[in-house]
């Protein structure tokens, strides 16, 4: 199938140059050097649109918001001679706008680096097709609960410098009879609306720890660790009720971390704070997940008993094309070692992002580099056979 690749930029000079790279690797190319001509040209059929920012009659943010406004599919390589940081910024108005950005070029850039950008548009594996789902009905939560619905997928997080599983993370998702498998951005919000993600969360700790106690009994020793609702963070009783239904299934509640979000946490602060201090008295482990993009982040860790902080994948996944989201990622080690704090970076998607993360000194990684969300048989073969890949190795 044919590549298309249009190139706006008011330089011949760099739209020749543009030009001969991608023609070279059997691109199909069209360059303008205007933003009307730029409009005239762009069609559904270009695969790629590279993007000069400072253009003389129009300037690139604009060309951005009127890609955005028809609907063009297409992935954007943005380059120009400003400084970087306007270059990220553009980045993340584009992704914002809803436009998948492939990266971005300061001039000048070398060849190479283009020819590699352009390149990973051939690569990315297209995203999950998100399905159109219907209202959720209190009764038909009810009855997945009843039916034992709910299954429970894990991904495992690796020791960065033993190259061993330090934990997995329960995910949840719905085996419905009729609508098939459902995700949990389609169930859990509703579930908390309607009062019943106690109810939820409950079934879902119970299959965790009865596949927790057969990974045991096997010999393997990790740590479980499972999101909680901030809604869960509102009832006084409840660590009561979690710790009595651990021992219950044979595992120790320091075997257990429980993954409370930042934003989750200012709901009802001093509720929240009473059930995680209690939680903590009682062993189990607590993460401050998704860390950087809830509010008021230092106050969190100054007042919450955490023992570890999970890094947002916002971060993670923008090191190698954002320098700040790298400065952010190296800080906040630096800054959780000071602190005692354990840290976990999730959505490390590519082993350079790994091999970073090593670098700086994080502890554990989790994402699809390792080994995306699996069944329970799936995740015993990924055990038995030691499946992660060995370009993860130090």
């Amino acid at each position: 199938m044919t590549q298309r690749v249009l190139i706006v930029d008011d330089e011949p000079a760099i739209c020749n140059f543009l030009r001969e790279a991608a023609e070279t690797e059997g691109w199909e190319v069209q360059c303008a050097d205007c933003s009307d001509q730029f409009k005239q040209l762009l069609t559904k059929q270009h695969n790629v649109l590279v993007m000069d920012l400072m253009m003389p009659d129009t300037d690139g943010v604009e060309l951005l918001r009127y890609v955005a406004s028809i609907a063009i599919t297409a992935k954007i390589i943005l380059i120009s001679g400003v400084d970087r940081r306007v270059l990220q910024s553009a980045q993340v108005l584009a992704n914002t706008l809803g436009l998948g950005v492939l990266g971005v070029l300061s001039k000048p850039f070398r060849v190479a680096d283009f020819i590699a950008l352009l390149g990973s548009e051939l690569t990315t594996a297209p995203s999950r097709p998100t399905a159109t789902i219907q209202a959720i009905s209190r009764e038909e939560i009810e009855c997945a609960t009843r039916n034992n619905e709910w299954v429970v997928y894990y991904q495992p997080q690796i020791d960065i410098a033993t190259q061993e599983v330090s934990a997995i993370e329960a995910l949840v998702r719905w085996q419905h009879p009729q609508r098939g498998l459902i995700f949990p951005d389609s169930f859990i919000g509703q579930a908390e609306e309607l009062g019943l993600i106690e109810e939820l969360t409950r079934a879902v700790i119970a299959i965790a720890l009865c596949d927790l106690a057969i990974w045991r009994a096997q010999g393997y020793v990790f740590n479980l660790a499972i999101n909680i609702s901030a809604k869960t963070l509102t009832d006084l009783s409840w660590p009561d009720r979690l710790h009595q239904q651990v021992l219950d299934a044979g595992i120790t509640s320091d075997s257990v971390i429980l993954e409370v979000t930042e934003s989750g946490l200012m709901q009802d602060f001093a509720t929240s704070l009473d059930i995680l201090t209690r939680l903590r008295m009682k062993g189990f482990l607590l993460s401050i997940d998704d860390f950087g993009t809830g509010y008021s982040s230092m106050q969190q860790i100054m007042r919450v008993p955490a023992n570890e902080l999970k890094i947002d994948k916002s971060f993670v996944m923008n090191m190698h094309n954002h320098e700040n989201a790298q400065i952010i990622v190296d800080h906040t080690i630096q800054m959780a070692h000071k602190l005692r704090l354990r840290v976990v970076a999730e959505g490390v998607e590519t082993a350079e992002a790994w091999h970073s993360l090593a670098k700086a000194g994080c502890d554990i990684g989790q994402g699809y580099v390792i080994s995306r969300p699996l069944p329970a048989d799936k995740f015993t073969e990924f055990l038995r056979h030691r499946q992660w890949p060995a370009v993860l190795a130090l």
